[in-house]
């Protein structure tokens, strides 16, 4: 298991114990999102806030591990909010101002947008198709390997940000957001009803 958050901290549980992963020495990264498809493939993103000016934007950074070294393999222009892997040479990366990149081999391409407002919060695939959450309840469709992402048609359901996407199938996909939002995918997209105790919750993660 991988654990990572701010300060540069990166941890890892072998089944006895937690213990510290010094994947890097500065305490001005902080990471979001971990992925693996096994122990010789960690991917972890983040980013690197480079001034300490009240308001200054951070630069993104995305890290992996081969089973040997800890690489910065990209430096995008923003935060990176969360990662997912499709496979040992396939993968997506999303964040701040649109940031929309992807893993092709041992390699990390992309798009930084820099759309101001706009975050792409998280990203979930079946292998052929990716979906991407984001703010003002967006949901989108994209290809692997691409730098394009499309909104879904219908529109949609909820105008409440979608911080976190996991599905089981094409047709069993959900996303939780602001608003304790949890939006079902099954063909076509709905809002059950919620059943926090207040619509003042934010739901920061499902699976």
């Amino acid at each position: 298991v991988w654990g990572v958050g701010a300060g540069g901290t990166v941890a890892h549980y072998d089944g006895k114990a937690w213990t510290a992963v010094p994947v890097v020495t500065n305490p001005s990264y902080s990471f979001y999102s971990v992925a693996s498809t096994g122990p010789s493939d960690i991917v972890i993103g983040g980013s690197l806030m480079t001034s300490g000016t009240t308001g200054a934007q951070a630069e993104g950074a995305i890290f992996s591990y081969n089973g040997s070294a800890w690489t910065q393999v990209a430096t995008p222009v923003r935060t990176v909010r969360d990662v997912w892997l499709a496979g040992a040479t396939s993968g997506r990366a999303v964040g701040d101002a649109g940031l929309l990149y992807y893993r092709s081999g041992t390699s990390w391409l992309g798009a930084d947008l820099t759309n101001s407002g706009k975050v792409y919060w998280s990203a979930w695939s079946t292998g052929s198709t990716e979906y991407i959450v984001g703010t003002g309840g967006f949901i989108g469709l994209a290809s692997p390997g691409t730098t394009s992402v499309q909104p879904v048609t219908p529109p949609s359901p909820t105008a409440n940000t979608l911080v976190s996407v996991f599905g089981t199938s094409s047709t069993d996909v959900w996303a939780a957001g602001y608003g304790c939002t949890l939006a079902h995918y099954d063909g076509t997209w709905t809002v059950p009803s919620p059943s926090c105790a207040s619509t003042n919750i934010i739901l920061n993660g499902v699976w």
